[in-house]
């Protein structure tokens, strides 16, 4: 993992840097001032960002890419809730949960118990990304930890709106 991490570093600094040469380039080709081209190098930089967030939201693999501090265009709401049930089937509730919802089921990993769930973009964001994962506290005693994160840009309440969401959803689910 951590070598992979190493690897999309590298290539996000070989793409700055090509994009450094080519700002470079176009300066001495057509004239244009250092600050225009400058404009067009962050505008550049910013829509990669954007590209390589979209890319990579659908996998739990590149969870610490999009919470990263590094990705600062970021917005998040973090949720800690505790449950009287085992981590087993706490797992499966929430699958539940998040396929009777309106949330898409993007990757899970029983494993670790986590799940990644997304909103398509719309007209406020470019979409949110959802991660719940479980852990164990004690005998049939679960934590869950629930955050939502704007893949890009402000979120306009959506985050909030998403996690009030998911726990209303999820304490209908308990009553019979």
């Amino acid at each position: 993992m951590k070598k992979n991490k190493l690897i999309l570093i590298a290539i996000l600094i070989l793409l700055f840097a090509f994009n450094f040469h080519e700002m470079y380039r176009i300066v001495k080709e057509y004239g244009l001032t250092f600050y225009n081209v400058l404009i067009i190098s962050v505008s550049i930089s910013v829509e990669l960002l954007l590209v390589l967030s979209l890319i990579f939201r659908r996998k739990l693999y590149f969870k610490s890419w999009i919470l990263s501090k590094m990705n600062f265009f970021l917005g998040k709401e973090v949720r800690v809730d505790q449950s009287e049930i085992s981590k087993d089937l706490l797992y499966e509730k929430l699958l539940e949960v998040i396929e009777e919802s309106d949330f898409y089921l993007a990757d899970t990993d029983r494993k670790s118990f986590q799940l990644l769930a997304t909103t398509f973009p719309n007209f406020l964001t470019w979409g949110e990304n959802m991660y719940v994962e479980i852990k164990e506290i004690g005998n049939n005693q679960s934590e869950i930890k629930f955050i939502s994160a704007t893949i890009f840009g402000y979120s306009w309440n959506k985050n909030k709106k998403n996690t009030d969401k998911f726990f209303q959803l999820f304490e209908e689910s308990l009553t019979i």
